[in-house]
């Protein structure tokens, strides 16, 4: 036998009662909003399987073959039935419990949801985590982005700033040659010939 938990897994497979007569097919698991353990199913039967009654899993067992239930044909029969609806109201759930005379664990108040609202509230909360972890990548990568920018914008000014010194310091250079040029420079003879003087 396999662990009723995996009951989510057998939609579809036939339901039998505790004498192992079929009472129909496992349409739904109902699991208690707030956790992860089954605690009821809805077995589908009659007339184009138009009825759906709600059925504990206490005592259940799950075969190869089959999901058997731990109540009778005629109990499971009589039994409340769900409007297809995603969720079970406490009141619901309470009626469950009176028609079968059973206690079911969990606060009075709670509510159950249908497997198939769970799987996709379940889904759901995994794509959000994973764009919420693609978010903060893209985040980080940003901010990543954005440090090397401003290392690469010191880097550039630093380099600015030294080139900007090379070039003064070449420039008074060229002054101070320029300087040292005109000093060394040899003044111009001019030979002058007197008037009426014949060579």
């Amino acid at each position: 036998m396999r662990e009723i938990e995996a009951i989510q897994d057998w939609k579809g497979q036939d339901v039998v009662d505790v004498a192992e007569q079929k009472v129909g097919k496992l349409e739904d698991v109902w699991f208690r909003a707030d956790g992860a353990e089954p605690v009821l199913i809805s077995v589908k039967s009659g007339l184009l399987g138009r009825k759906r009654h709600l059925v504990p899993l206490q005592g259940s067992t799950v075969t190869r073959s089959f999901v058997r239930v731990a109540f009778r044909e005629d109990q499971i029969s009589g039994a409340p039935q769900n409007d297809a609806d995603d969720r079970l109201s406490p009141a619901e759930l309470a009626a469950v419990k009176e028609h079968y005379g059973i206690d079911i664990d969990g606060p009075a108040d709670a509510e159950l949801e249908s497997g198939d609202a769970r799987d996709a509230r379940i889904r759901a909360a995994r794509e959000a985590r994973a764009a919420a972890d693609k978010a903060e990548q893209a985040a980080a990568s940003a901010a990543e982005e954005a440090r090397e920018m401003d290392e690469r914008a010191v880097l550039a000014r630093k380099d600015a700033d030294d080139a900007a010194r090379r070039s003064d310091q070449a420039a008074a250079h060229a002054v101070e040659l320029r300087r040292k040029a005109d000093e060394a420079r040899v003044p111009e003879l001019h030979t002058t010939i007197p008037e009426g003087v014949e060579g």
